[in-house]
């Protein structure tokens, strides 16, 4: 859900036109990054850090 506000509040700031140039380019990018990662549900940065915020917990018995 952090993503898709995110990525929303880049979009906005795009098309209101608060930034421009290649920042603007950048936020668009950053944006279509996070929705596809929401889309898939994976994280990059989370294999890259060794993140793991599965809570399927294995039986050793």
């Amino acid at each position: 859900m952090v993503r898709v506000i995110i990525a929303l509040v880049l979009a906005a700031l795009v098309i209101t036109e608060v930034v421009t140039g290649v920042v603007a380019t950048l936020f668009i990018i950053g944006a279509g990054i996070a929705l596809f990662s929401t889309l898939i549900s994976f994280c990059g940065l989370y294999t890259i850090f060794g993140i793991n915020t599965c809570r399927v917990t294995s039986d050793k018995s």
